[in-house]
């Protein structure tokens, strides 16, 4: 039962993707400020900042979460994929 045609992603394709949900922050950021008298685009910029006040938090939590999981991703990934 193991996944055909399936990669997990390695650094290069980790800081790709980085860039491409980076992008499209600064995008929305950007829009947002173009309508920044609106409600809407002012609550998205807060959300944004928020997100971005909690980032630290959230990465130092991460790495002990990572570190302790018993399942291995290869276990994980034949539970997830179908042939």
């Amino acid at each position: 039962m193991a996944a055909t045609g399936f990669q997990l992603p390695d650094d290069q394709d980790r800081l790709a993707d980085l860039g491409r949900i980076a992008g499209a922050q600064v995008r929305v950021a950007r829009d947002a400020l173009r309508a920044w008298r609106g409600e809407a685009a002012r609550a998205r910029l807060r959300g944004q900042l928020a997100g971005l006040a909690g980032l630290p938090r959230v990465m130092r939590w991460r790495g002990p979460v990572q570190a302790s999981r018993v399942t291995p991703i290869e276990a994980l990934d034949r539970l997830l994929v179908c042939d």
